[in-house]
């Protein structure tokens, strides 16, 4: 079994896609945990609206490769463009990253992150993790 710490964002109906990628994602593995939601401005300019940002940790038999690619599928699924060098400079449905890979769900949640608002998330949540 693969564990993750997956990041979820969204600035266009988040209400609406945060739930529905979680959603999706239980059909991809087995989710183990979640945090609260952060809202927060968004980093850059160009975007319109507040971001919703949220970590969770997947366990899956999948590998890397084998999630990223059902991530993008989700990611079309929920609206978001395809993959072109401007997408990220424009607002989303719904962003899904793989942060970390590891051994453990505990492991996952031992990692810096690089976006100050996936850092903020990590530094204030407390998982339970059985």
């Amino acid at each position: 079994m693969n564990y993750f710490l997956i990041g979820l964002g969204s600035n266009i109906e988040p209400e609406v896609h945060m739930p529905a990628a979680i959603k999706a994602l239980q059909n991809v593995g087995h989710l183990i945990t979640q945090s609260e939601i952060l809202v927060n401005p968004p980093c850059g300019q160009g975007f319109d609206g507040l971001f919703h940002n949220q970590l969770l940790v997947l366990s899956t038999p999948l590998t890397a490769a084998e999630l990223k690619y059902q991530l993008e599928q989700i990611e079309i699924a929920l609206g978001r463009e395809p993959k072109t060098p401007q997408r990220k400079f424009n607002n989303r449905t719904i962003d899904i990253d793989i942060l970390n890979q590891q051994a453990s769900a505990q492991q996952c949640l031992k990692v810096e992150l690089k976006d100050s608002y996936n850092q903020t998330i990590m530094d204030s949540w407390t998982p339970a993790i059985q």
